[in-house]
């Protein structure tokens, strides 16, 4: 662990290598494994809120991409129903 709090990436393992070679190759996608988190030990605790953080990053920024498309396509208001009715969200939600 580093000193500062933060997980260096041997403290993770080889999936933060995987995942390094992974985003190089240009490969997309978001995976958060399901685990029994009680018997996570320390370590691997932050290691799964890091895993949990870069996956959230990777949806919002898919989430925008897609809105910008949809937008672009239509117009903003348009893309705003759109996003309450498929993901069943206020306006105030769809808009950010």
């Amino acid at each position: 662990m580093k000193s500062d709090g933060g997980i260096g990436a041997s403290a993770c393992g080889g999936r933060a290598i995987a995942r390094a070679r992974e985003q190089s190759s240009g490969a997309v996608g978001v995976r958060v494994d399901a685990v029994a988190v009680s018997e996570l030990s320390d370590v691997e605790l932050r290691c799964r809120l890091a895993e949990i953080g870069r996956a959230k990053s990777a949806l919002a920024a898919a989430h925008a991409e897609t809105l910008r498309e949809l937008a672009r396509r239509t117009d903003a208001a348009m893309a705003e129903q759109t996003v309450k009715d498929t993901l069943s969200v206020s306006g105030r939600a769809a808009r950010s």
